[in-house]
Formats: structure tokens, sequence, C-alpha cells
């Protein structure tokens, strides 16, 4: 992990205002299945809440990203993807990530979205730059089109109940180094 200061329960990034030190425990990868079915695969593990860079923004320390399941064996073997909305709850079945984030999917109708079974855990530290950018927004409402923002999902009523905190990279094409990565159950 990057060095910084763990400031009360919030990690201040190193060259952000933050002292060098570190905390945070790494490990080594590790693979499991529970006996619900989940498989997950992990590489890191980190007692840290919070991130805060120079200007008071802050960040939950771990994000999670909701991606199709058919993506697995190529997450598995890079332990990343391209950041798209992502979310700071973990869901526990693809089902209830799609209703918190308002996904659209039907079995076998190839216009879903997503079936939202492979969940990506990342720390959000990866998220910070240099002079406090923070690489994250709000995205706009109706798919990123507008107008207005839309901080919670609550666009597509149809296809969930919503009230997912969410953000969007501000860069296009961004990359995260996922630490876990878990296929969810489908219920």
């Amino acid at each position: 992990m990057a060095g910084g200061a763990l400031v009360g329960s919030a990690f201040m990034p190193a060259g952000m205002g933050g002292k060098t030190g570190g905390s945070g425990s790494e490990a080594g990868a590790t693979n499991k299945v529970d006996s619900g079915g989940k498989y997950s695969v992990s590489t890191t593990e980190s007692d840290i809440h919070f991130y805060v860079n120079t200007q008071g923004v802050a960040l939950p320390a771990t994000g999670y990203r909701y991606m199709d399941s058919q993506y697995f064996a190529l997450t598995q073997d890079t332990m990343s993807a391209p950041l798209s909305y992502f979310g700071f709850r973990a869901y526990s079945s693809g089902a209830t990530a799609r209703d918190g984030f308002q996904i659209f999917y039907e079995y076998g109708n190839s216009a879903s979205w997503s079936d939202a079974r492979l969940r990506g855990e990342f720390d959000t530290l990866q998220l910070f730059g240099p002079e406090g950018f923070v690489n994250a927004t709000v995205p706009l409402a109706n798919g990123g089109k507008g107008p207005g923002l839309e901080p919670f999902t609550s666009t597509y009523p149809q296809y969930g109940a919503g009230g997912q905190a969410q953000l969007v990279p501000l860069i296009p094409g961004s990359k995260v180094q996922f630490r876990k990565i878990t296929v969810l159950p489908s219920e």
C-alpha cells in the first residue's frame, strides 16, 4: 500500500497532506468458495475506512464495481477492469446489486445491461492523484445523458428500488486493480 497516515478512521495519502507511513495489511492471494457457492479471489485486506485529500474530499476506502459474470476469467487473470459506475456497498447477490443500481437484466435477453454477479472490490486510494485530484464524480442522470446529477440511483425505477450511492470516473477508460473478485449467486 502507498505511504500515508491514518487520521482518525481516515487514511491521508502521502504527498496529500499526510505523513509517510503505512496502514492496513498486505496479504498473499487467496482463493475460496464459501458455503453459499460464492467464489472469490483476494489479494489484499485493509482496515482503513476513508481516504481524505488536502481539499477535504473524502471517499470510503473500499469501492465495489459490479460487472457481468461472463467477464470472470478475464478479470481473474488481470485482477483489473475498466471503471464505470461504482459504489460502496457489498451486495450479496446479483439480484440485490441490480436492484440497488437499477440495472436492466433478463436472462437470455441480449439487450440486458449486466447480470451484476461479478463483484470487484477495490481500494479507492488508486482514484487519488497529485494535487488532490480525485478520479471520481457524480454521474449525470439518465445513463450519463442528463439533465441533472444522480448521486443515488433513481432514474430507472422499473429496474429496481435504487437508492445506491454511485460515482463514475472523471477520466474515461480508467481501470482499477481489484483486491478481491467474487462471483455472486443470482438470487
